[in-house]
């Protein structure tokens, strides 16, 4: 494993979990706070955490500055989202599971959210780095 994987993992790994902040505070609030369905709840969290981690890895995991043309970063983003669409699909089937496995995790819907994140962090990393940023020479 090269120094920059190494480093382009840790960065992506803790972006992440800036992401999961993001994810399960609004997810927290839509659906316990606030009594919106969990699922539409997971729907919005989702969204605003994927938009924030995009931006984030894209500056500081892989290094794409804030000059790399705007036609290229919308391209970009529909690749992110793509990947992050079916690491989100691993997730919310995870996150389903154990809802529907252990009924009381209703009540602390961050800790199926953090198992589906878990299970769904090495397919959103490698695609992000084969797919996604493919045209950063590592």
């Amino acid at each position: 494993m090269t120094h920059l994987f190494r480093r382009q993992l840790l960065h992506f790994t803790l972006i992440g979990s800036i992401g999961f902040a993001i994810d399960g505070g609004i997810l927290t609030l839509l659906s316990v706070w606030l009594s919106i369905n969990v699922y539409v709840s997971r729907l919005f969290s989702f969204i605003l955490a994927t938009l924030a981690t995009w931006w984030l890895n894209r500056r500081h995991t892989f290094g794409v500055d804030a000059s790399f043309g705007r036609q290229t970063q919308g391209a970009e983003y529909m690749r992110y989202l793509f990947i992050q669409v079916g690491g989100g699909l691993i997730n919310l089937a995870v996150f389903a599971w154990l809802i529907y496995a252990e009924p009381r995790l209703l009540a602390f819907p961050i800790l199926p959210l953090a198992f589906g994140s878990g299970v769904a962090l090495l397919w959103n990393f490698f695609g992000a780095r084969w797919f996604v940023y493919q045209h950063r020479e590592y």
